[in-house]
């Protein structure tokens, strides 16, 4: 339900805050995802969004290049997942 729903996000907030720890949440609920700092929409198994990181972050994340050809998303055939 969206109370207890909010006291989790709240949780996961406190720890993040407590001890820089990052969290991967995995939701269908639009407004959880709109919580979050980042957001990666998959689509049909392939990265759709992926806005990069703030200018600020101190470490590069991996970004996923999509083939255009194949429509495949680089890292797909190596283990890396989104």
């Amino acid at each position: 339900d969206q109370k207890n729903s909010e006291n989790v996000l709240q949780m996961i907030r406190d720890l993040r805050a407590a001890t820089g720890t990052t969290f991967v949440i995995a939701t269908h609920d639009p407004n959880v995802a709109r919580a979050a700092d980042r957001s990666i929409r998959i689509v049909d198994g392939l990265v759709a969004t992926d806005p990069p990181p703030a200018p600020d972050a101190s470490l590069t994340a991996y970004e996923p290049q999509t083939d255009a050809a194949t429509n495949a998303v680089d890292g797909a055939d190596k283990g890396v997942s989104a």
